[in-house]
């Protein structure tokens, strides 16, 4: 029976709150009632309340309708379908037709536009109106797209905006398109020229202003659940940015999109929490521009309690509940059977609800709904069928229900029957389930149990009351579902892989396949298998590959059963690098200066905190490369930067954020600044060691950047120091070193450098002290004081008599100590007393010393011996112990390896060692210097002893030797003991002349005895070493004079003149640095000079002190007079001169030892 009330009277599908049809000429519209099961009743249309067509045909059709608007005019209006039957009738919603003639523009004049470079600029399209907005679109004549950003930008008008316009916006096919849809027609517009004409005005820059809205403030209503677009677009130079945002807060606006580049902000599904106020705020560099939005949220009726169709018994007070919401709030009518007069006394309206009270047979019929406001009007049908009819329960017997717990759980139990049966539940132990607070009773039988627990599984009953019908109903409790692991808001950078986890448990009882979904932005995510960029793992979680800006978003975890859905949001902010700074401008150009703006760049959610502005100079650069010249904040898009003259310049800017720097703008074009005077003049203009009569002037050549201008050059003055009546000489070089002839040696100059160009000269300097090349440095005398302390030298060295340094003098002296081992210790400075530290006691020293410069040393001081004092001595080399007797002790011992002086005898302490306390201790001194041993008596053959054993000198006790020792029971053997004695030291000094490219240098070969100079054997031994030294250098000279394996004939036959055979490197003949080392003593520092290498030697000879040491013994053995002949270099021989030069025997050095010495040979 209910399912033939239903076929009866629900005969409508649901429709919208109004239905809309637009038809245009030569469309087809078609209306019609969508009948859900066949229906035996009448139809009838209306239009505009009026009758209209054939009754009983539920279509209305307009087919081949003519080109003439009249006649397709006269369809426009609203129609509503009536269905009728015995029962009653059935009203339909409102359907409107509009109708419009198709599309068409006129013709017009063709536009044109000029303007100057930094302007703004509006292309109009001023499509045909229509009922629905079309669709524009700008493109040129090949159909491609006018590219478009947050400086060009088509509006909601239609229109295209320029923020402000460039060079390259030059075009004649700027064509507007305009796509309606229902017409299924593109018009496009005539196209449109726009000429850019370059500027020459600094004030190009211009702040913002706005192309749409006008004014400070606009107001705008909009409809629930639909959407809504505010618009801002903005002029000025720079280019404007565009920031959204409540009116009077600093809150980020999360309910709307931005979109088009900042312009749109774009309203969604707006609800009533969208309601207030917004601003746009429009600002570059030189200000900024407001305006507010008042948005208006209303909505059209909507439903919140429909009225039901429903069986009634004769009698019976039936209440037709219908409740409706909208802004404004919708008027509530109702009629029955499609007329608007009620006038049953039995009907009352209380609230909204339709009240019939005694209902009679009579009652029966369908009952309209319309609830109506400015928006719109929705219309609610409800059958009330007045009918006797014995109960039933319509429900099947024995179901069961599963329910999670913490959810809702319904039991139910329909039943049909008028009048209305009444409905009781028992629970498992038959209780009333009412009696449960959780639980109640609906009107339509159900049981409803919130908040299910473990406890409300069981079986339950449903029953008629007053009857014998009933139904069993199983619920069974399931554990809910509950998600463990959620997404959490995670960033990541682009290009790389995101992993959002989503872990659930779920009871054992529901169904597996499929539990876990994943939605972006409400949106659900599949799979991807072709190119792998979602993937859902086993344990639900959800990989994206290869992240970018597009996967930004909110991400929800669905874990769906058959019982119960559980989700989790968790966002994805993806970051990434700026996007490079657009809209480079130049501006308040000076000779030296220029201002740089710019648009801030896209921060790709990271903030930049950092802009980076780089110049590249092109005209004075040899290889091309970006210089940073400024880092700024973010806060910062214009900066002044510092120009040089004569220079050629391209600026780009970076943007800067946590993940990395961005691309580079695009730079700027070539600006160029006029020359000028050098700013700078040339800095550590100094002198270079020369040649003698030579001046060197050198100088820090300045950077090719600092040259101002054309034809740079550099100015050198000089003239001599001291002597203010010299005038500057000067004169203008390319670049250093500059080089003055005749100007003496070692002689002061006052130098300077200028730089200058084809503008002018840079500024002058302060003079700067330089000298004039130096010579060899020549010392007649030295005065050598030693005062000895302790084991301390100090030295006190004195010029003394003519000398002539004729160079700096550093001044530097090496002082010579020829000891067992030679040292050599250099003194820098003006010093004249140097302190030498570690000499040892009781010994001999020989001392020397030699001064020198950057052309080299002078000749060797006289040498001078001294003896340092004696010393305490060196502890005994060993303590030993013999027993004759068990209370005798016999202590043995070796002198001091170190005595350090004449020993004059030994001290022995010894004590008795003891558990607690201290005992005694006893003194033997012995006065015998050559004791080697002593005998104690009269000890204590149950204790042990400590020994005490240190020498003397008449400096006093040196440092003691410490034994440990006890008498023997039984006595014991003296050890035999092997000992040595040291002896006096004596030293043996050997001067050879060694002849140097600049200057005279003694070569000092020193060789150390070890104190056995008494003895005959060790005289024996010295003599047969000297003497085979003589015999192995007369063969080596022999060797050389040989010229090796050629022979003197052939080498004469090769002989060319010597002046004009070139040198190499710098040596003469055979020589070499290899020949000039010697062992012991300083190294010439002639060699090392290279300048002035060429100067004659020849001038030297007479005035070379030749070097003797001890008493002359080895006297013309090793010196030779540079007059006399030698053996010249290559076979040749000749006169001393700097192409022939004598060549002195290599040098040799004596080791204190007779295998150093044949090392040395060999």
């Amino acid at each position: 029976q209910q399912s033939f009330f239903k076929s009866k009277f629900n005969c409508f599908k649901p429709t919208r709150n109004e239905n809309s049809y637009i038809v245009h000429i030569f469309a087809v519209f078609v209306g019609s009632n969508h009948l859900l099961v066949s229906f035996s009743g009448s139809y009838r249309w209306e239009k505009d309340g009026t009758q209209f067509g054939k009754l009983e045909d539920p279509l209305i059709q307009i087919l081949n309708s003519t080109n003439q608007p009249d006649v397709l005019n006269s369809y426009q209006g609203q129609y509503r379908c009536y269905a009728s039957n015995e029962l009653g009738t059935a009203v339909s919603n409102l359907v409107t037709v509009i109708t419009e003639k198709t599309p068409t523009l006129p013709k017009g004049k063709r536009e044109s536009h000029q303007k100057e470079e930094g302007e703004h600029a509006v292309l109009h399209c001023n499509p045909p109106a229509s009922s629905k907005p079309p669709t524009i679109y700008w493109m040129d004549k090949r159909l491609m797209h006018i590219t478009q950003s947050d400086r060009v930008i088509t509006g909601l008008d239609g229109n295209l905006y320029f923020a402000n316009v460039i060079s390259k916006d030059s075009r004649d096919d700027y064509i507007c398109h305009a796509q309606y849809m229902e017409a299924r027609t593109i018009l496009p517009k005539d196209p449109i020229r726009l000429t850019v004409n370059p500027t020459n005005s600094l004030m190009k820059n211009r702040k913002p202003h706005l192309h749409k809205p006008s004014g400070s403030q606009s107001s705008y209503v909009a409809l629930k659940n639909r959407s809504i677009i505010l618009e801002c677009i903005p002029w000025g130079l720079p280019t404007p940015t565009v920031e959204w945002r409540l009116k009077g807060s600093n809150r980020v606006i999360t309910q709307a999109n931005v979109q088009k580049y900042g312009r749109w902000l774009e309203f969604d599904n707006i609800s009533e929490s969208d309601d207030g106020e917004y601003e746009c705020i429009a600002s570059n560099a030189f200000g900024e521009v407001k305006h507010t939005y008042t948005l208006t949220v209303e909505a059209a009726p909507t439903w919140t309690k429909e009225p039901k169709s429903l069986l009634y018994a004769r009698g019976e007070t039936v209440k037709l509940d219908c409740q409706a919401e909208g802004i404004p709030t919708p008027v509530v009518t109702w009629t029955m059977n499609g007329h608007s007069e009620l006038n049953d006394p039995g009907l009352t309206l209380q609230g909204g609800a339709l009240i019939l009270t005694n209902v009679q047979y009579s009652d029966t019929a369908v009952y309209q709904c319309e609830a109506v406001n400015k928006h719109g009007r929705i219309l609610a049908n409800a059958y009330v069928y007045v009918i006797e009819l014995p109960p039933q329960i319509l429900t099947e017997d024995y179901k069961i229900y599963r329910v999670v717990e913490g959810k809702r759980g319904h039991l139910e139990c329909s039943s049909f029957g008028s009048p209305r049966p009444t409905i009781e539940w028992l629970d498992e132990n038959l209780e009333p389930a009412q009696a449960n607070a959780r639980m109640y009773q609906l009107t339509d039988g159900a049981l409803q149990i919130t908040n299910a627990s473990r406890e409300d599984s069981g079986r339950y009953t449903c029953s008629v009351h007053n009857s014998n019908q009933s139904i069993s109903a199983q619920l069974d409790v399931l554990n809910r579902t509950t998600i463990v692991s959620p997404p959490k808001d995670i960033r990541a950078i682009r290009g790389q892989p995101a992993t959002l986890t989503c872990s659930a448990r779920i009871d054992e009882r529901l169904a597996k396949a499929d539990l876990i979904h994943w939605r972006k932005n409400g949106d659900n995510i599949e799979e991807s298998p072709i190119d792998d960029k979602y993937t859902i793992t086993e344990d639900g979680s959800l990989i994206i590959t290869d992240i970018s800006s597009s996967d930004t978003g909110s991400y929800t975890c669905e874990v769906i059963t058959d019982l119960d859905v559980e989700k989790a949001t968790g966002s994805l902010t993806v970051v990434d690098k700026p996007g490079p700074p657009s809209d480079v401008m130049l501006s308040g150009k000076t000779d030296r200066s220029i201002t740089l703006s710019w648009t801030p760049a896209n921060e790709n959610n990271s903030p930049v905190f950092e802009y980076i502005i780089e110049m590249l100079e092109e005209r004075h650069s040899d290889i091309l490369t970006w210089e940073v010249v400024k880092r700024v904040g973010a806060d910062v898009t214009q900066v002044e930067v510092r120009l040089r003259p004569y220079g050629k310049y391209h600026f780009q800017v970076f943007a800067v954020n946590e993940i990395g720097k961005s691309e580079p703008s695009k730079y700027t074009e070539i600006l160029e600044t006029p020359p000028a005077a050098p700013d700078h003049y040339p800095k550590h203009v100094k002198s270079l060691p020369a040649d003698p009569d030579t001046l060197v002037i050198s100088w820090e050549e300045m950077d090719l950047r600092d040259y101002n201008g054309p034809d740079f050059k550099y100015r050198v003055f000089w003239r001599q120091s001291g002597d203010k009546g010299h005038h500057w000489q000067d004169s203008v070089v390319d670049g250093p070193p500059f080089v003055v002839k005749g100007a003496g040696t070692f002689t002061p100059f006052e130098i300077k450098v200028q730089a200058v160009n084809k503008i002018g000269q840079g500024p002058d300097s302060s003079p700067k002290i330089g000298h004039s090349g130096e010579d060899c440095t020549f010392i007649l005398g030295f005065f050598i004081f030693i005062s000895l302390s302790a084991v301390c030298v100090k030295n006190q060295i004195h010029l003394k008599g003519p000398r002539k340094l004729r160079g700096h003098r550093r001044p530097d002296v090496n002082i010579e100590s020829e000891s067992e081992e030679n040292e050599v210790k250099t003194v820098h400075g003006n010093r004249n007393k140097e302190v030498m530290r570690g000499l040892q006691f009781f010994s001999e020293y020989s001392l020397k010393v030699t001064a020198f410069n950057n052309k080299g040393e002078s000749p060797h001081s006289k040498t001078h011996d001294f003896s340092t004092p004696e010393g305490v001595p060196g502890p005994p080399v060993f303590l030993d112990f013999e027993s004759p007797s068990e209370t005798e002790l016999v202590l043995h011992w070796r002198a001091p390896e170190k005595p350090n002086g004449h020993l004059t005898g030994y001290q022995i302490q010894y004590s008795e060692i003891v558990e607690e306390g201290a005992s005694e201790i006893k003194i033997e001194d012995i006065k015998d210097p050559t004791a080697t041993f002593f005998h104690l008596k009269n000890l204590n053959p149950d204790s042990q002893y400590h020994f005490y054993l240190r020498g003397r000198t008449i400096a006093g006790y040196g440092e003691q030797i410490t034994q440990r020792g006890a008498t023997l029971l039984d006595g014991g053997k003296v050890p035999e003991i092997k000992y040595t004695v040291h002896r006096p030291v004596i030293k043996l000094l050997i001067d050879f002349p060694v002849l140097c490219f600049q200057c005279p240098r003694p070569m000092s070969l020193f060789a150390v005895g070890t104190g056995f100079a008494t003895e005959g054997w060790f005289i024996g031994l010295i003599s047969a070493i000297v003497l085979l030294l003589l015999v192995l250098l007369i063969l080596c000279f022999i060797k050389r004079g040989k010229g090796g394996k050629y022979s003197v004939k052939g080498k004469e036959e090769h002989q060319v003149d010597s002046e004009a055979r070139p040198m190499k490197d710098e040596t003469f003949g055979e020589y070499s640095d290899n020949e000039e080392k010697r062992s012991g003593s300083q190294p010439s520092l002639c060699v090392e000079s290279k300048m002035g290498s060429d100067d004659s030697l020849a001038g030297y000879a007479d005035s070379v002190d030749i070097q003797y040491n001890e008493d002359g013994s080895f006297i013309g053995q090793y010196s030779g007079h540079r007059g006399g002949p030698a053996h010249g270099g290559q076979g040749s021989s000749g006169p001393t001169s700097p192409i022939n030069p004598t060549m002195p025997p290599s040098s040799i050095s004596f080791n204190n030892s007779v295998t150093g010495i044949l090392d040395q040979v060999i």
